[in-house]
């Protein structure tokens, strides 16, 4: 009888400890992550305060604890590319650099410009494109794979080009000699990011065909659309709601 015990002891040990363990990498914009960012960076959630000091801290704190979290996934991520196919290996690789360069080229030129709180912004930015790369390439364990039609991808297209259109439109055509507190977003600024944002689109199609083979390149451009969409300036235009999670 004290065996059975024990072993159930343990389970439950190891089942509080792998909870704790998702607790402290639940990432601060995700659900409990602000409770959990609390705990690590050891401040309280910021209330309201006049001087917007307090929140600043906690939201540069909060930011740079994703990233860190992102990175272990990263590296996580790459150890098991390792693992696979030299032509899975070689794409990952591609798909890296363009993605990166991609997300520079997005936080550096549509990104926040200035302000007391375009650091925190500007991080959070960049960690909520990381996440939704991890979801991506960890396989879309919660969510399951992107599933969507030609019809699908027309209409969002659609919408993302109408959007896009409509930033461009509003923009200067360049900036000689933009201001270095406010910044400039220019034409020709948003044309090379939304060139990067076509290049890593076009990397990650070839890189998921291989590593998923079940799932059409349609369904990955409309996914990879979709999030496109969002990350432009201006808000989302589609009157309908996307039934995935960006």
């Amino acid at each position: 009888m004290k065996a059975p015990a024990l072993i159930l002891c343990c389970a439950s040990v190891l089942l509080l400890h792998s909870a704790s363990s998702r607790a402290q990498d639940t990432l601060s914009f995700e659900p409990g992550g602000l409770e959990a960012c609390s705990k690590v960076i050891h401040m309280a959630i910021p209330g309201n305060s006049s001087s917007g000091i307090e929140q600043k801290s906690f939201g540069f704190e909060c930011a740079e604890r994703d990233l860190a979290i992102e990175k272990r996934r990263f590296d996580s991520l790459s150890k098991s590319v390792e693992q696979r196919s030299p032509e899975e290996r070689v794409a990952y690789n591609a798909l890296i650099a363009s993605f990166t360069a991609f997300v520079d080229a997005h936080v550096a030129t549509e990104g926040c410009k200035g302000g007391t709180y375009c650091g925190v912004i500007n991080e959070n930015d960049r960690a909520v494109i990381n996440r939704n790369f991890l979801v991506m390439a960890e396989g879309f364990v919660k969510d399951g794979f992107p599933s969507f039609t030609e019809d699908d991808l027309a209409r969002d297209d659609a919408a993302l080009n109408a959007a896009y259109q409509a930033e461009f439109s509003s923009l200067p055509a360049g900036c000689p000699a933009p201001d270095p507190i406010v910044g400039c977003l220019s034409q020709a600024d948003l044309r090379d990011t939304e060139r990067a944002w076509i290049r890593y689109r076009d990397a990650w199609v070839i890189y998921g065909r291989l590593r998923w083979p079940q799932v059409t390149s349609t369904s990955w451009l409309t996914y990879l659309t979709l999030q496109r969409t969002k990350q432009l300036p201006r808000i989302d235009p589609r009157p309908h709601a996307q039934t995935l999670s960006l």
